[in-house]
């Protein structure tokens, strides 16, 4: 009894041994919401792509940039560094990635991200960790010690922390059996767009349930995460030795959506005396250029691209 008890423990140790050391092979051929990060990894080390403009945001940048329309219309060339859930310190580590060819950096954003610090989400730093990302000095200073300790994992840890990857890719191929075609198979791979749906309006349902998500109580004024300021003019001084120019953008947010807007945002931004640029877009779209409450469709994209090539080259 006692041998096979100990035969026992010998096989789970050696299956959760297998287990965390073949994640690193198999987990590329498991999709998930975050793949489109795992490409900027990649894309930001390819010496051939050399924009003029860079883009970084999350969910809400991914729609409203039209990189397809800034390249025919206008003649240049830009990516959108864009993906989900994309919080700013994530933007962060691919900073000191930006090519020489770069004139722009321009980081789309909502006016309350100045309050919510910075951080990364764990699935996506044990990813990155197992893609092979790489920090350096810049970079570093611009993250925090939880942030820099987090990247700074092993790999078996990241492989035995991201062990329920399997049950997301589960999760994300059931999604489409259950809702088929409402996700734009491009927003992933693409680096010029990212656009996410294959509709210009979300179905009525889904458009209700985003909306019950963001009845969240409003806070009465924008308190901002210093720590996070401090960073972002790192990142301003940064570009601007390089001879980049470094332009935060606020995403359009619908009429039904205003409670994620603090009133006095304007008042308190102001007080930063921040040397970049912050052009703000909050209230740019009427109400059929939005998909749902937070994130514009096509024809809200082609205003918000338009009206930003307006402002950054004709100022």
């Amino acid at each position: 009894m006692k041998k096979v008890f100990i035969l026992q423990i010998a096989v789970v140790v050696v299956t959760i041994i297998v287990c965390v050391f073949s994640t690193k092979y198999i987990i590329c051929y498991i999709h998930d919401d975050y793949d489109r990060l795992y490409n900027i990894n990649e894309w930001t080390q390819d010496s051939n792509i050399k924009p003029e403009i860079v883009f970084f945001g999350s969910s809400e940048a991914m729609n409203s940039v039209d990189g397809d329309l800034i390249k025919e219309k206008y003649n240049k060339e830009a990516v959108s560094y864009t993906n989900t859930g994309q919080s700013m310190a994530e933007a962060f580590l691919f900073y000191s990635r930006v090519p020489s060819s770069t004139k722009y950096v321009v980081q789309v954003m909502r006016s309350s991200t100045f309050a919510e610090g910075i951080y990364i989400n764990d699935v996506k730093v044990n990813r990155l960790v197992i893609n092979g990302y790489q920090l350096e000095d810049f970079t570093m200073s611009l993250l925090n010690e939880r942030t820099i300790a987090k990247l700074e994992k092993s790999l078996p840890k990241a492989s035995f922390d991201i062990r329920g990857y399997l049950k997301n890719g589960i999760h994300g191929y059931l999604r489409e059996l259950l809702e088929p075609g409402q996700y734009n198979e491009t927003s992933n791979t693409y680096i010029r767009n990212a656009y996410m749906f294959n509709y210009e309006r979300a179905p009525e349902e889904q458009f209700q349930m985003l909306l019950r998500t963001l009845q969240v109580e409003q806070k009465p004024t924008l308190e901002v995460d210093q720590e996070l300021v401090e960073s972002m003019r790192k990142a301003s001084a940064y570009f601007k030795s390089r001879g980049i120019k470094y332009v935060v953008v606020f995403s359009p947010i619908s009429s039904n959506a205003t409670q994620l807007i603090q009133p006095n945002y304007k008042e308190v931004l102001d007080g930063l005396n921040f040397d970049f640029s912050i052009i703000d877009y909050t209230n740019l779209l009427e109400e059929d250029g939005f998909a749902d409450p937070v994130h514009p469709n096509r024809k809200g994209a082609k205003v918000f691209t338009n009206q930003l090539m307006k402002d950054l080259f004709t100022e």
